[in-house]
């Protein structure tokens, strides 16, 4: 990659490679972190900074403009910083919303369960059922003791 730049920028242009600290989140691997390299790239002129561009663009490359100024920087820094504080709010106050929905629906978990498995157990016996006679009717045999006939009448 330094050659190539090299020979882009026929020598003019400055290139440091570092270390990443830690893997970063690949947004098109669907939240999956990817170990990327880190460079910055000094170079002085509009015509090299189009040539550079088109150059990362096709290595898929992401850039990333610094103001000229510190005091931008400072500023640009400061609001980065900000964003960054409201996003780790805005995320702290779902996970709290998400687990106080989830404890209110804990309680009734095992209440559906039975529920559930009652319902399973009817549709279990009605599979049992033969249709033999027509697709409308059903025709159900089963044993039942003596004194419940009455209920199942």
């Amino acid at each position: 990659f330094q050659l190539v730049v090299w020979r882009v920028s026929r020598g003019n242009a400055l290139i440091r490679f570092a270390d990443s600290p830690r893997a970063f989140a690949d947004p098109a691997g669907g939240g999956a972190t990817a170990e990327r390299d880190c460079f910055a790239v000094y170079f002085s002129g509009s015509v090299l900074q189009d040539k550079l561009g088109r150059l990362l663009t096709t290595l898929g490359a992401a850039r990333f403009a610094l103001p000229g100024s510190d005091l931008l920087l400072n500023k640009q820094l400061s609001d980065v910083s900000r964003q960054v504080e409201d996003h780790s709010q805005v995320r702290a106050e779902s996970v709290r919303q998400q687990r106080q929905l989830l404890t209110r629906y804990m309680a009734d978990v095992e209440l559906w369960e039975v529920l559930v498995t009652r319902e399973k157990a009817v549709h279990d016996a009605m599979n049992l059922f033969n249709s033999r006679i027509s697709p409308k009717t059903t025709l159900a045999e089963a044993w039942v003791p003596k004194a419940k006939i009455s209920a199942v009448e």
